[in-house]
């Protein structure tokens, strides 16, 4: 193992790495606690808004750095494991990329601010490590993180009061057909998509018929909530994410050993009561007789037929269709390195008729091009090339895989059986809200993703008690052996 300051990391088994987290349990109570308790307060605030989210994993990390000065050897298994080295290639080459987005001269690159954009929320990354030392105590922290969205969730049930009784101070100032509490409706919108791949979980997985209830309720719950941000691109990624989990829990190893009817029951009392929060929320008019969420999902069918068209960048989804024809135009020209971090809009913006015309891209979109272009994939390729965009699925499979992967004694009761697929459930909901959004560069959904990846990595231990109840089982053999010896 090495000694002193000059000590070598070297590749931990799954029983040295346990051992490490039972060292620590033992042998530093207090701070494992504190810890525990920064790191629950840090998920927690994962679904409020954006002040508290800025801020929410500031004590962790403090609390973390005082603690690593002397359990720094809990990180050495970090080195390691694949899902880390892959988000520590994915930041590197972000932060490289700016050389070339700078090196393009002061015209293309922009100001500062425009192109750290990309960047800032590579902060979150720390999470991954940060969350570590606690990280045997898995279930608590994925039930931190369902139970802030459910607060989110329930600001907007005050939002959506404040519309049927016309209270406009309890409506947080959000147009018509907008009804996504204190987030912003995109943010809003993909959040909850994580949140539904979370109670998808226990609804799907769950080994008992209660759990599978409140996963439905859960399931149910969050897509009302989807739909009443009005956010279409939401509404999209949840479509797409229950099939997905469908299938994923089909084909599933574990659950292929367990009877089908629970499975049908669930999802059918999903389908019925999906199909009513659905009625409600399309036929739910805004006082004023504004436009309401009906409205919105036939304004975004319509805006999607004449997307393409001359003039099709005027309409909400006619300039996300022109922003990522801008994103592929940009990756074409650029298709290894991508123009660089930060470095979407501005490229965009010098560009002339000719150049579009050329570039098969819309002129008359320049002016009102984005920071960001609405979709984690295309402005990945745009900003990142071909190179980033293989580290970004890199990093999402990895953890979707990782985080289905473990099972057997890593769960010692049932709740925690029944939210461990969650955290991958989630990302694969960030994925698929990903095609509308870009969830590496919008804060919340970029907290989120680092926070799940953390909860995700192949090396993480079993929960304490299952450690626990191990040891103790061994300890017990062991006696047992020794007194029989001794006899």
């Amino acid at each position: 193992m090495g000694s002193g300051v000059f000590h070598i990391p070297r590749r931990q088994t799954p029983e040295q790495i346990e051992s490490l987290f039972a060292a620590q349990r033992t042998g530093d109570r207090l701070g494992l606690g504190i810890h525990l308790a920064l790191a629950i307060g840090a998920c927690f605030m994962a679904g409020w808004p954006t002040s508290f989210v800025e801020f929410a994993a500031l004590p962790l990390l403090v609390c973390f750095l005082i603690r690593m000065t002397g359990w720094h050897r809990m990180l050495e298994p970090l080195a390691f494991d694949r899902l880390m080295r892959l988000l520590l290639a994915w930041g590197a080459w972000v932060c490289l990329s700016l050389i070339w987005t700078v090196g393009r001269g002061k015209q293309e690159h922009g100001s500062a601010p425009a192109w750290l954009m990309d960047v800032r929320d590579l902060r979150f990354l720390a999470l991954a490590v940060v969350i570590w030392p606690v990280l045997d105590r898995r279930t608590w922290l994925i039930a931190a993180v369902m139970a802030g969205i459910a607060f989110g969730q329930v600001s907007q049930l005050v939002h959506l009061t404040g519309v049927i009784g016309g209270w406009p101070s309890v409506t947080f100032g959000r147009a018509a057909g907008r009804i996504s509490g204190w987030w912003d409706p995109v943010s809003g919108g993909t959040v909850l998509c994580a949140g539904l791949g979370l109670w998808l979980a226990p609804a799907l997985w769950g080994p008992r018929a209660r759990m599978r209830l409140w996963g439905t309720l859960g399931v149910l719950a969050t897509l009302g909530c989807i739909a009443l941000t009005g956010t279409r691109g939401a509404w999209v990624g949840a479509a797409a994410l229950v099939p997905v989990a469908i299938v994923v829990r089909l084909v599933h190893r574990r659950a292929r050993r367990q009877a089908l009817w629970p499975f049908g029951i669930a999802m059918a009392c999903v389908a019925i009561l999906a199909c009513g929060a659905a009625w409600f929320a399309l036929h739910h008019r805004h006082a004023a007789d504004e436009i309401g969420i009906q409205q919105r999902f036939q304004r975004g069918i319509q805006e999607v037929r004449n997307g393409f068209g001359t003039e099709g960048w005027r309409t909400d989804t006619g300039m996300r269709i022109a922003m990522w024809q801008w994103a592929l135009a940009e990756w074409r020209t650029h298709p290894i390195l991508g123009v660089g971090a930060g470095g979407f809009q501005p490229w965009v913006r010098v560009r002339n008729p000719a150049d579009a015309e050329r570039l098969g891209a819309p002129a008359g979109a320049i002016p009102g091009v984005h920071a960001q272009a609405h979709s984690t994939y295309f402005h990945t390729l745009a900003t990142l090339g071909s190179v980033g965009f293989v580290l970004l699925i890199g990093v999402l499979g990895t953890a979707v895989v990782s985080g289905l992967r473990r099972s057997g004694d890593e769960h010692p009761s049932v709740v925690a059986e029944s939210l461990a697929m969650g955290p991958a459930l989630a990302i694969l909901g960030l994925a698929c809200a990903g095609l509308f959004d870009t969830i590496t560069v919008n804060q919340q959904p970029s907290y989120l993703l680092y926070l799940l990846a953390a909860m995700c990595l192949p090396s993480r231990p079993r929960e304490a008690s299952a450690a626990a109840a191990t040891a103790h089982s061994v300890r017990g053999v062991g006696s047992a052996r020794s007194g029989g010896g001794a006899a």
